[in-house]
């Protein structure tokens, strides 16, 4: 609540205080209390992201097309400041029995281990793919995109049956359309490197027109 100040009053000024005082810090039950903008930056936050989950491999062109219309027609409708139009797709994920048994947490079976991923809600066509709401909780101040994918994929991998006789790749990573196209090859080489087999070609997201497009340079075999 702000005071209006009279016509002769003077706003008072505290004296200087010495620095010693100042500098001493301040306790809260024999411990230091913990500044307002520490405790700030200190505090877990939200990040999130979309996860498009499709039936095979053959869905994912058709697939990208229609997420990205409700993509669209989602961000038209959000207000210019609002958070959730900074959320982005960050993979696609190939899995048959994934798609219409969408669970709720990925990953983080036990504490201080890989990071937990919360599915908030999802929206799709039935039995052939899935757009899913995933949040993550993180107390660091710069996010790592690509810690966050790595750990999404192995999250993913250790929720179901990885055998010998799979023959497609399941994970398509999706960039954003402001990444570097050299950005883009180096990160899926290393995810690659990271999951032999199961790392198909790169897409780009593109919020502005609304549209996934294969990173320049790719063939649609790359999917395969």
């Amino acid at each position: 609540m702000r005071t209006r100040l009279g016509p002769s009053a003077a706003p008072r000024i505290a004296p200087p205080v010495p620095c010693r005082a100042r500098c001493t810090p301040r306790t809260t039950g024999g411990r230091p209390a913990v500044d307002a903008s520490e405790a700030e930056r200190s505090a877990p936050r939200m990040v999130g992201y979309f996860l498009l989950l499709v039936r095979s491999i053959d869905d994912v062109p058709g697939a990208c097309r229609e997420a990205a219309q409700v993509l669209a027609f989602r961000r038209r409708r959000l207000p210019p400041l609002h958070e959730e139009r900074v959320r982005t797709p960050i993979g696609v994920w190939v899995d048959t029995a994934l798609v219409d048994s969408v669970p709720e947490i990925l990953g983080g079976a036990a504490p201080g281990h890989a990071p937990q991923f919360r599915i908030r809600q999802s929206a799709g066509l039935s039995s052939v793919w899935s757009l899913s709401w995933l949040d993550l909780e993180t107390a660091d101040d710069a996010v790592d995109l690509g810690s966050i994918r790595r750990s999404l994929i192995e999250a993913l991998m250790a929720g179901q049956a990885f055998t010998s006789r799979r023959t497609v790749s399941q994970f398509v990573p999706v960039f954003d359309v402001d990444t570097h196209p050299v950005d883009v090859r180096l990160e899926t080489a290393r995810l690659r490197r990271r999951f032999p087999g199961a790392i198909g070609g790169s897409i780009v997201w593109n919020h502005t027109a609304g549209t996934f497009t294969k990173v320049p340079g790719t063939k649609a075999s790359d999917l395969n």
